[in-house]
C-alpha cells in the first residue's frame, strides 16, 4: 500500500514538475539602454513615501524631443534652442534665464533617469517573455556599504512598449564599503550614505516606446505658451526651428 502512494505521489511530482516546464515562457534579454538609445518615447514612473512623479520624452525623427512633467514642459529643438511651458501653473516668462536654464537641465537629466534606475536595481540586461506576459524576479544592486534588493516585473506589451518595474524591498548594510565604492570611507559618510536610500516600498517604473519615431512634430505648432531660455519668442514652431538654425 505504501508502495503505491509513494509511486503515485512521484507520478504527480513528475507530472506537476513538467507541467511548469512547459509552462515556463521563453526568456530574451533585452538591453535597456540599447532599446533606450532608439527609443521613440521614453517614460518614467517613481513612486515614494506617498510622492508619485511622472516624466515622458517623446524623441522626433529630425533631433526634436519634448520632456513632459504633470505642470510643465520644455522643448529641444535640434539640442541648440530650448523652450518652456507650464500653462496656468508658473509665469515662465518672469523667471531669470538663470531659472529657465536650470529647468532645462533638470530636464534633460530627467531623459534617462528611468533607465538608469532599473539598471542600478537589476542591471542593464534584463529578461523579458518572448509571449508578452509579465515575468518577475528578484535582483540586488550595490549601494555604498552594502546591497539594496529588489522585485522586479518586465513585460512586452502589445504597443510595442517594454514595461520594467522595480519595488525596493529592503537593504544589507556590511561592516565593509563595497569593493567598487570610491568615496572617503568614515561613520560620516556612512551616515550620509545611508540617509541617500530611498525609502522601503519605492517602486519605480520604465516604458520604452519601441515605435518608430515621428518624424517631426507639426511645422505650423503655435509657439505662442512657449517661453524660450535665451533670444526672442517665435510664432510657429517653423520659425524657432529656423531660428535655431535647425534642418
Amino acid at each position: 500500500m505504501n508502495t503505491i502512494v509513494l509511486r503515485v505521489a512521484l507520478t504527480i511530482a513528475v507530472v506537476g514538475a513538467a507541467a511548469a516546464a512547459a509552462a515556463a515562457p521563453a526568456l530574451t534579454d533585452v538591453s535597456l539602454s540599447e532599446a533606450a538609445s532608439t527609443a521613440s518615447t521614453l517614460e518614467t514612473r517613481l513612486s515614494k513615501a506617498g510622492e508619485n512623479v511622472v516624466i515622458k520624452t517623446t524623441f522626433y525623427g529630425d533631433g526634436d524631443l519634448l520632456v513632459a512633467w504633470s505642470d510643465r514642459e520644455v522643448l529641444l529643438l535640434c539640442r541648440k534652442g530650448a523652450y518652456l511651458r507650464a500653462p496656468g501653473k508658473f509665469d515662465v516668462a518672469s523667471w531669470s534665464e538663470a531659472d529657465r536654464q536650470s529647468i532645462v537641465n533638470l530636464a534633460m537629466a530627467s531623459v534617462y533617469s528611468g533607465v538608469q534606475m532599473q539598471q542600478s536595481a537589476a542591471g542593464d540586461r534584463q529578461p523579458f517573455a518572448d509571449d508578452g506576459s509579465e515575468y518577475r524576479f528578484k535582483a540586488e544592486g550595490e549601494w555604498a556599504y552594502g546591497i539594496e534588493r529588489y522585485d522586479v516585473s518586465t513585460q512586452r506589451r502589445a504597443n510595442g512598449v517594454l514595461w520594467v518595474q522595480s519595488i525596493r524591498t529592503g537593504a544589507v548594510e556590511n561592516a565593509e564599503p563595497s569593493a567598487q565604492y570610491e568615496g572617503t570611507v568614515s561613520d560620516e559618510d556612512r551616515a550620509a550614505r545611508r540617509a541617500e536610500l530611498p525609502p522601503t516600498g519605492t517602486r519605480s517604473e520604465l516604458l520604452i516606446g519601441t515605435a518608430p519615431r515621428q518624424a517631426r512634430m507639426d511645422p505650423g505648432m503655435s509657439m505662442k505658451d512657449w517661453v524660450p531660455v535665451v533670444g526672442a519668442a517665435s510664432a510657429s514652431l517653423a520659425e524657432a526651428r529656423a531660428l535655431h538654425g535647425c534642418q
